[in-house]
Order: C-alpha cells, then structure tokens, then sequence
C-alpha cells in the first residue's frame, strides 16, 4: 500500500474570502502498488481569509470516500463569520452528514456550532448529539 497526500502551497494576494488553494493538506489518496490507481480516501477544501497582514486558511468541507471507485462519500461542511477587521472569526457552524434510517441515522443534517471572544476561544458551544448549550466563563 502507497499512500499519496497532496499539498497545497499556491498563494493568493489580497483576495478575501477565496476559495481554492489555502496551504496545507488538500488530499489523501493509496495504491495498490507503485504503478497502482490511485484510491481517494479523503479531500478537504478551504477558504482564505485576509486581515491586515495576516491570512488564515480555514478548512470549509472535509469528503471522506467510503468505496474504492469514488462513491459513496460523505462531507462534512464547515463555516465561519469573521471579526470585521481580524482574522479571528467570531462564530463557526459545522454541518454533519445526514445518516440514513437503515445505519440507525436520524436522516437529518445535525450542526454543533461555537462562539468565540476576541482572542479566539471558545465562549459557547451547542451540542447536536445531546441539545446542551457549554458556556465558559
């Protein structure tokens, strides 16, 4: 077994809210073999976010392929509001894929989502597996 990551190191200018190629990990992939096919296992996409002089890179959908012919994936999506004015953002929402009834799934999209204080840590943060708020003082 190969593995195979792709990485992604293409640098945008003054281009807020970009989506594309941030830096870092983009993909996962094995062969059976050198000269095997390559087997997607994983793909992230991302944003780009600028402020200032800083650029943050955040991590919008993570697809994780159940079968070796490209099917069968399911993505995780994930969204950010940003501080006017900062690369910190101020909320995060993150979307879970539906489980269907025959896996013991309710079939609905369940979403944990957390606020952040303006130095980035989590203030609150709600549960979608068992409906409770956390606030930390």
């Amino acid at each position: 077994m190969i593995s195979v990551l792709q990485l992604c190191q293409q640098h945008h200018r003054n281009d807020e809210h970009r989506s594309g190629c941030g830096r870092g990990l983009k993909s996962v992939s094995i062969s059976r073999g050198e000269s095997g096919t390559l087997i997607p296992q994983l793909a992230l996409s991302d944003v780009t976010h600028t402020s200032a002089s800083a650029t943050v890179a955040a991590v919008t959908s993570e697809t994780v392929y159940r079968h070796d012919d490209d099917t069968g994936t399911i993505t995780t999506q994930d969204d950010y509001n940003w501080a006017a004015g900062s690369y910190q953002p101020t909320a995060s929402t993150v979307s879970y894929p539906a489980i269907n009834s025959s896996h013991n799934g309710s079939a609905s999209v369940l979403r944990e989502s957390a606020l952040y204080d303006s130095e980035g840590r989590t203030s609150m943060s709600t549960s979608p597996f068992c409906g409770v708020a956390t606030i930390r003082l």
